[in-house]
């Protein structure tokens, strides 16, 4: 019935928006976001929707009130790897083209995409940080992932060392006690 009868729905979310106490400003944005909810993505075959989170980002004082009347956590959305609808479209034209060459270039004359593509875990390096790599060889770019570790051992081995000198010392002093 509801799906049949969209105002009928609507007249429902902004129901249970007064019933949650919400204030009258904010029971529009309630029956909105719920409505976006509903809906849902335009196909299982898109992973990628973004429109309930680009809701609340641009009706950031609705998300405020709901998490100030304890309707949803603070950490209820995350909006940290939500790429703003202008990168959005920018991603749409990227996963259109061939992998390789092109969506490389593509990333790298458009260095928002690239940076939302990283931060979300989509691609593990910038193009800058590709580049930069490229630019060193493979030699050192193995020598600065593995510096950390080779730093670690020398640590180790240098407070190894000290401590069998302090040993070797401590144990000097007991022989010279014991032969006296």
């Amino acid at each position: 019935m509801l799906i049949a009868n969209p105002d009928f729905a609507r007249d429902r979310l902004r129901r249970i928006a007064h019933e949650k106490l919400l204030p009258q400003q904010f029971v529009d944005n309630y029956a909105d976001y719920f409505t976006i909810l509903f809906e849902g993505k335009p196909t299982l075959l898109s992973p990628d929707w973004y429109e309930d989170d680009w809701y609340l980002m641009e009706n950031k004082g609705f998300y405020d009130q709901m998490v100030k009347q304890g309707l949803w956590k603070s950490d209820y959305k995350n909006f940290d790897k939500v790429p703003s609808r202008g990168v959005f479209e920018l991603y749409q034209t990227y996963i259109a083209l061939p992998q390789g060459r092109p969506r490389y270039d593509y990333r790298a004359a458009h260095s928002d995409l690239d940076a939302w593509l990283v931060g979300s875990g989509k691609v593990t390096r910038s193009i800058p940080e590709s580049e930069r790599r490229a630019g060193i060889g493979r030699w050192a770019v193995w020598a600065e992932e593995h510096s950390a570790y080779l730093r670690d051992v020398e640590e180790t081995y240098e407070k190894r060392k000290e401590k069998s000198i302090q040993d070797l010392e401590d144990l000097k002093k007991r022989l010279e006690e014991l032969m006296k």
